[in-house]
């Protein structure tokens, strides 16, 4: 039996995460008003469709887009039990911490019989240039499969994970790397114009640096190691910057904040069962 197109993406949340990816579906052509949202803060939300609640969402789209808080999560859930265990819409979980075997849990679905996606994005998504970790437990028809990527492609690249437990790591990685980076580039940018350079000319040669690195390294097939071998000569300003790293250990700091958040992913998912 071929599964009934699905036309319609609802959004329970509108956070910044939601913001981005209905305006990368907008720009991506998928049409407007086939997006719903229930949210309490819409004043941004002036061209779509607006619903009071989340039921009232629920029984109008094919597609549910969790975007609330950790928190908040069971309870939207619960709420719309019935609904979902009903007409079985395919779910986009982008909560950070809540598990897809929660999920199903507070639904009753312990055959995990309405699709289901967990979703990792990242802030890039506000110019479309985030990249997304993904999971599914199910095998998904054609028609999710296809759908769900579209979605995510509205806002950047995403990767298909194996293991749920990667997400954690995800998290912590690609999900709070973004403020790792600023919080670096900050503190360059803050000794360049301690030491004399004008701020513009410090944050465009920060960040500039920054992008062109990343690029440099995604279209290179050599090692991130060669690529800093390359840029060190001995006894140069790189190697005295390098040294100075080593002897204060800033890979094992950046190692443990990576570590903090994956952790702190891990007691989010502990504190929702």
């Amino acid at each position: 039996m071929t599964q009934k197109q699905r036309t319609s993406i609802g959004f329970i949340g509108a956070g910044n995460m939601a913001k981005a990816m209905i305006r990368g579906l907008i720009q991506s052509g998928f049409p407007a008003n086939q997006i719903l949202i229930s949210a309490p803060n819409t004043q941004f939300l002036d061209n779509f469709t607006i619903l009071s609640n989340n039921s009232a969402l629920a029984k109008q789209v094919d597609v549910l887009i969790f975007a609330v808080k950790p928190d908040v999560l069971k309870s939207v859930i619960l709420e719309l039990k019935p609904l979902i265990q009903e007409k079985k819409p395919l779910m986009i979980s982008i909560v950070a911490g809540i598990s897809t075997d929660q999920i199903y849990h507070w639904l009753e679905d312990e055959k995990r019989v309405a699709p289901l996606i967990r979703a990792m994005p990242n802030t890039p998504a506000l110019i479309n240039q985030a990249i997304t970790g993904v999971f599914t437990p199910t095998l998904l028809s054609a028609t999710d499969l296809a759908l769900s990527q579209q979605i995510l492609s509205a806002i950047g690249s995403y990767i298909w994970l194996e293991k749920e437990a990667f997400l954690d790591i995800v998290t912590g990685l690609s999900g709070s790397g973004p403020a790792f980076i600023f919080y670096i580039l900050e503190a360059m940018i803050s000794q360049a114009i301690e030491m004399g350079l004008p701020e513009a000319i410090a944050k465009t040669l920060a960040l500039k640096t920054c992008v062109g690195s990343a690029n440099l390294a995604l279209s290179s097939d050599k090692s991130l190691s060669l690529l800093t071998q390359q840029v060190t000569s001995k006894n140069g300003t790189t190697f005295a910057g390098l040294e100075q790293a080593k002897a204060l250990k800033l890979a094992e700091t950046l190692q443990s904040m990576i570590a903090a958040s994956v952790n702190r992913a891990k007691e989010i998912s502990t504190k929702t069962h």
